[in-house]
């Protein structure tokens, strides 16, 4: 894995180009991912090698290349229980994750969805690894993907709200992270089609859900700043 906060990095291809979406290999091999041939234990060790916690996120080390891939050590340490899920997941189990341009990361392991603050805001000069969460998916027959997934703030400085979609159109919306019981959960009614991907808009706009057959729905959550615990509210609508 790559990126800043994301201490082993191989490439030619894990990250996809929007977002910077990282994916396992086990199913997927679209051209804009990146995991190559390396075993899960050489990985794992990849990402345990410390990096100083003051190193700028844009500078790396190379540790190990061939013609095929290169491996660096990338930013500052992942938290703890994130390290945790990666050394102990099981090898049947697929993971991907995302790192999203905001400084937020999330990484999906079966129904475990993983949220941390891998870059710190301009405004605030400390390290901000330890702003972790974790949430539940929904259920789902097929595997979770992380590009299924949406973090964002609605405003700056409030704690970040998540949208989650299974493959099979069930969407989950948590109006803040902090609260994770705390979710409104509708069905998008797609009889049978399989998403794809899930496209943030805007806080104000909701995300753009597409399916592998090209079917696109908005996805609408209320206003972060109007809910109340009671009245979550999300809808959607097809394109």
């Amino acid at each position: 894995m790559s990126s800043p906060g994301v201490r082993g990095f191989i490439r030619p291809h894990l990250f996809e180009t929007d977002a910077c979406k990282v994916e396992s290999p086990v199913k997927r091999n679209n051209t804009h991912t990146i995991f190559t041939k390396m075993s899960h234990n050489s990985y794992i060790a990849s990402l345990v090698r410390s990096t100083p916690m003051n190193r700028s996120h844009q500078t790396s080390q190379l540790m190990e290349g061939s013609g095929q891939y290169t491996l660096e050590s990338y930013g500052s340490s992942l938290p703890a229980l994130i390290m945790e899920a990666l050394t102990f997941a099981d090898r049947n189990i697929e993971m991907s994750a995302v790192l999203s341009p905001s400084g937020w990361a999330w990484l999906v392991c079966g129904r475990r969805l993983l949220v941390w603050r891998y870059r710190q805001q301009a405004d605030n000069q400390r390290m901000v690894n330890h702003q972790f969460r974790e949430l539940t998916l929904p259920p789902s027959d097929l595997a979770h993907r992380a590009q299924l997934v949406v973090v964002y703030a609605p405003t700056d400085g409030q704690v970040p709200a998540c949208i989650a979609v299974s493959p099979e159109g069930f969407v989950r919306y948590w109006p803040s992270i902090a609260h994770e019981g705390s979710y409104h959960e509708i069905s998008t009614e797609l009889q049978g089609q399989e998403c794809e991907s899930l496209i943030f808009l805007g806080a104000s706009l909701g995300c753009l859900l597409a399916t592998t057959t090209s079917t696109t729905l908005l996805i609408q959550p209320a206003p972060h700043q109007h809910h109340k615990s009671h009245e979550h509210t999300l809808s959607f609508k097809m394109l």
